[in-house]
């Protein structure tokens, strides 16, 4: 299968990735025109997302419906109107590939009220429902990790795209950022029909311990679910017998003597590392968990006996890179070379 990539975002960028990493041949080609949206300004960024993808010489739109005769699926990012602007749209496209699979991702989609309107990583985590969950109940909401919407819009047009190409084209896909942001965020929206329930950051968590830090970094060391968390238990493994109390017992407790559990838990943590804590919990069921940092994860024993990470070129600099997020019969599917810029 040979896709041709036409992005100028990271969504786009990263489903042509996605795509590589599944066998497909990539190659991504830029497009001499006004009319398009800037590309993102993050050049490593950019390497990254079209790491395993060919670089193909800039064309004319002109030149697309021609150059589409040799592929099999079409990858673009550059909003509604503007591939039917600069090329005749579709139509004149399957003239040339009649099966072609063409795939759009936009802000909002290609229809609706919002479809020409203009979005960020941040309106697009607000506007599929994202930010409503994250943070401190009692806070603003919390911005997740750089390009996560991006990220997300990209792997599910991989997905969609992969499909259409099994099933033989020609198919259009319509991918809205909001609307992938919007399928990370289920069930809330599916428990709020069936029973009225409005999925919130809830006030009572703010009674357990969260990520708090050891002797060399931060961990996370929450006993379980704020409701049923067994403090019995908990008091064992920390070492604080003073847990064990019925004071400590429930949310509202710990709450009434949170400035007291606080002194008594940070004191104790900062005995130990991060590994220790997370073993002891681990010796007591409970979920802790290491607050890892990008050194930590290039490190990580896990990662690295599944061989998740590798080393690769990205253009002019070599960078260790994430391969497929899978095994396939227990193999990580792996395209480890960045192809040369092709001169056809």
């Amino acid at each position: 299968m040979r896709v041709l990539d036409l992005s100028r975002t990271v969504a786009g960028g990263y489903c042509g990735s996605m795509l590589a990493l599944a066998g497909a041949e990539v190659s991504h080609c830029d497009i001499e025109s006004d009319t398009l949206p800037a590309p993102l300004d993050d050049r490593l960024v950019l390497d990254y997302v079209h790491r395993g993808t060919a670089t193909l010489p800039v064309v004319a739109p002109a030149q697309i419906a021609n150059l589409v005769r040799e592929y099999d699926a079409l990858i673009e990012d550059w909003g509604p109107g503007i591939l039917e602007q600069l090329t005749g749209g579709e139509p004149q496209l399957r003239e040339s590939a009649p099966s072609l699979v063409i795939t759009r991702v936009s802000e909002f989609g290609q229809t609706g009220p919002w479809a020409n309107w203009t979005g960020s990583e941040l309106v697009n985590l607000a506007a599929g429902g994202m930010l409503f969950l994250t943070g401190q109940w009692d806070r603003p909401p919390v911005q997740l990790a750089p390009y996560q919407a991006q990220l997300t819009a990209g792997l599910l047009a991989a997905i969609a795209t992969m499909a259409a190409l099994l099933g033989g084209g020609p198919l259009t896909i319509d991918l809205s950022k909001q609307e992938a942001v919007l399928a990370l965020v289920n069930p809330a929206p599916s428990e709020y029909l069936y029973s009225g329930t409005i999925t919130a950051r809830d006030g009572r968590v703010a009674a357990m311990p969260r990520i708090e830090r050891a002797s060399d970094r931060w961990v996370y060391v929450g006993p379980g679910a704020a409701l049923t968390a067994d403090y019995k238990r908990y008091a064992e493994c920390v070492g604080i017998p003073e847990f064990a109390e019925e004071r400590f017992a429930g949310p509202e407790g710990r709450m009434a003597n949170w400035e007291e559990h606080q002194r008594l838990l940070q004191a104790r943590l900062l005995e130990r590392t991060a590994d220790e804590w997370v073993a002891a919990g681990a010796a007591h069921h409970l979920t802790f968990g290491h607050v890892q940092s990008t050194t930590d994860l290039l490190n990580d024993p896990v990662l690295a006996e599944r061989g998740y990470l590798a080393e690769t070129n990205l253009d002019s600099h070599t960078a260790t890179v994430p391969l497929a997020p899978y095994l396939l019969d227990g193999v990580r599917p792996a395209t480890l070379a960045h192809p040369q810029a092709s001169t056809t």
